[in-house]
């Protein structure tokens, strides 16, 4: 394949890059926006992380796409005048003109003795010889314009929103470790369990307990629970575990001016590892 041949791609080229660049662009876009509007804190985490990764990669096929178009349009330019120089019209043409000869015959009167016929020397006309000039013709050189993007701003965690501080002396917790929540009441029985599992409360309870399970877990574990209402945070807190290695327990959420109606989920976390969610709903028109 020629070098004209293998240019005549280039655009092509240049166009399919441009146009995967758009694509990766949106589905970044898209990626940022479910990482600020998800519905769960792990979304919208994973979701941030593939669009941050999504934007770099557009932003470097845009830039690819770029260096390709600004190299080929050097690349046209210098073809251009190579091609000019040896194939222009009028190359070797800087020999001259063949010479011409010019010839005088005289005339013989009758009554004369004959004589000598002149002869005539040729002379070579003179003739210019022409120059050649290299003619270099630019060609426009496809330029490509970055429109700038939204940038995206980090999600806040749920210790910088609920402005909580990590307990001193904490520690990580093993990576078996278990904590799951079964089921929440208005009320604990004198066995620590609860008396009447519901997943609805009545407008205005001032208390929510949660029945958990655990296994594996060591007391110093660094663990927080926190509550969501309509998808944004309400409440929560940052403790060190000491309900020993397995079994059950309790905790609650507890609010004096009563808890408004909504929809509602605890996420349980160890660590920065979310380990267990529960979802109720608060209503007027669940039995109290």
């Amino acid at each position: 394949m020629t070098t004209q041949e293998l240019a005549r791609y280039i655009p092509h080229v240049v166009a399919g890059l441009l146009a995967l660049g758009g694509v990766l662009f949106l589905l970044a876009l898209h990626q940022l926006r479910v990482g600020r509007r998800g519905p769960y804190w792990r979304i919208r985490r994973e979701a941030g992380q593939r669009g941050g990764k999504l934007f770099l990669l557009s932003v470097a096929t845009f830039g690819l796409a770029g260096a390709i178009a600004f190299f080929s349009g050097f690349a046209a330019l210098a073809l251009g005048r190579f091609n000019e120089w040896f194939l222009s019209p009028g190359a070797g043409a800087a020999a001259g003109a063949a010479p011409t000869l010019t010839l005088t015959i005289g005339t013989l009167e009758p009554a004369d003795p004959p004589t000598p016929l002149p002869t005539a020397t040729p002379s070579p006309m003179p003739t210019d010889t022409p120059t050649l000039t290299p003619t270099l013709t630019p060609s426009a050189t496809p330029t490509l314009t970055l429109t700038p993007s939204e940038t995206p701003t980090p999600t806040a965690t749920y210790e910088t929103a609920l402005n909580l501080a990590q307990p001193a002396g904490g520690r990580e917790a093993p990576e078996q470790a278990e904590v799951s929540i079964l089921s929440a009441d208005m009320a604990v029985s004198s066995n620590a369990t609860p008396l009447n599992p519901r997943v609805e409360f009545p407008t205005g309870v001032k208390r929510v307990y949660l029945f958990v399970s655990f296994r594996d877990m060591q007391d110093g574990v660094i663990w927080s629970r926190v509550l969501y209402r309509d998808g944004a945070l309400f409440q929560g807190s940052t403790l060190l575990w000491s309900m020993g290695e397995e079994g059950t327990t309790y905790f609650f959420f507890g609010y004096d001016e009563g808890y408004p109606a909504g929809q509602y989920r605890v996420e349980l976390l160890l660590g920065n590892r979310v380990v267990s969610e529960f979802e109720f709903v608060v209503s007027d028109t669940a039995e109290a």
